[in-house]
């Protein structure tokens, strides 16, 4: 069974749901380098569509490749490396008062 594209209803969703986990990050983005490693990658992939779209989630290349909160759908861009911005904070225990 060959891979579809995906329709424009599924479209909207990714990309929805994409821009939400976005937005809850606080906007944040990869630095520059990554940026232009991950649109490299997008850029040159079989499944790059036209108007510079994904043909595997239908999202636009140049703003997914931006978010932080993002994975190329085919595991493409590797892990995301860990920075003080995306990392989970450590859960910190309060010493209970002894009044």
């Amino acid at each position: 069974m060959k891979n579809r594209k995906p329709t424009l209803l599924q479209k909207l969703i990714n990309f929805t749901t994409a821009y939400i986990k976005y937005a809850f990050s606080g906007f944040k983005e990869v630095d520059v380098d990554t940026y232009m490693k991950r649109l490299d990658i997008c850029l040159n992939c079989d499944h790059l569509a036209t108007l510079n779209e994904c043909a595997v989630c239908g999202c636009p290349v140049f703003d997914k490749a931006k978010m932080e909160t993002e994975k190329c759908p085919l595991n493409k861009w590797g892990e995301i490396p860990v920075t003080e911005s995306n990392m989970e904070p450590e859960e910190t225990i309060e010493p209970k008062n002894k009044w």
